[in-house]
């Protein structure tokens, strides 16, 4: 049971050492929830009680459940009390590997429902733009909301040269991955992307779709992605729930030490949401 668990660890409490009070506790909560103790939307003990427990004052108890909130392993829901988060998927920057594919890594059920999918005959200016296409130039675009387990994650438009791959009206995207398509039906494979990521707030009908509250949190992830030869293939834009998604970059220093030779590592297991959502 959590609250034996929870005994268990408090005795370990070191009110004489050098860790302050605030932090060891904390650090037992969270070693509580990353070991299943306590499990997610299970409800945190009480402040009274983490008071009983630990025998500590209340400011020592809620510092360390308000830094637990911050760093996302608790929520609080008014008039109800606080609980335990579900752990957010974390993604690596950059990956090229597709949504469907890192799902099935991961363990997970990825779906896909598909909001609508055609041609544009006149696509506006910053999708050709990007694609690098004249105007006039005719667009496949297909929207999709993105689920990992059955929960919505992310809300996504992407946009490809109908004249490079002119088989993807054929396609029933929610059941066949985007990539997977282009790969066997017309030999190709995304080479390089580039990405940026902006926080936004989510309007209504995206709220919606996502299954969240309008007015949330997202990260917009605006996509381009090149052929063998550097031409722009892929333009989308993915609205990602900030709820559920954590994004993290690693870096690696050149030999020298002194940042100068500093790039990306690049991993091949990244989870759920990054660059390239197909």
């Amino acid at each position: 049971m959590t609250i034996e668990f929870l005994k268990a660890q408090a005795v370990k409490l070191d009110k004489n050492g050098p860790l302050p009070l605030y932090y060891q506790i904390k650090q037992q909560l969270k070693m509580a929830i990353e070991t299943s103790h306590l499990r997610p939307d299970e409800a945190l003990p009480s402040e009274r009680d983490l008071i009983e427990l630990y025998r500590v004052s209340r400011p020592t108890v809620r510092q360390a459940t308000e830094e637990l909130l911050t760093e996302g392993y608790l929520y609080r829901r008014k008039g109800l009390g606080t609980f335990v988060a579900r752990p957010k998927f974390k993604q690596r920057l950059p990956n090229i590997l597709g949504f469907t594919e890192r799902m099935l890594r991961e363990g997970k059920v990825p779906a896909s429902q598909v909001i609508s999918a055609g041609v544009l005959e006149m696509p506006g200016g910053t999708i050709l733009g990007h694609l690098g296409l004249a105007p006039g130039s005719a667009v496949f675009q297909v929207k999709r909301l993105r689920l990992a387990d059955g929960e919505p994650i992310m809300l996504e438009t992407t946009n490809l040269p109908l004249n490079q791959f002119p088989k993807l009206p054929q396609a029933d995207f929610s059941k066949v991955s985007l990539y997977q398509f282009l790969r066997e039906e017309h030999s190709f494979t995304i080479a390089r992307l580039r990405e940026t990521l902006e926080p936004v707030v989510l309007r209504d009908n995206e709220s919606k779709l996502l299954g969240v509250e309008k007015g949330s949190p997202a990260m917009l992830v605006q996509i381009s992605a090149f052929g063998l030869t550097g031409q722009a293939v892929e333009y989308s834009q993915a609205l990602v729930r900030g709820d559920r998604c954590q994004y993290f970059l690693e870096l690696e220093t050149g030999e020298n030490g002194n940042g100068s030779g500093m790039h990306v590592i690049h991993h091949s297991h990244v989870t759920l949401t990054d660059g390239i959502f197909n």
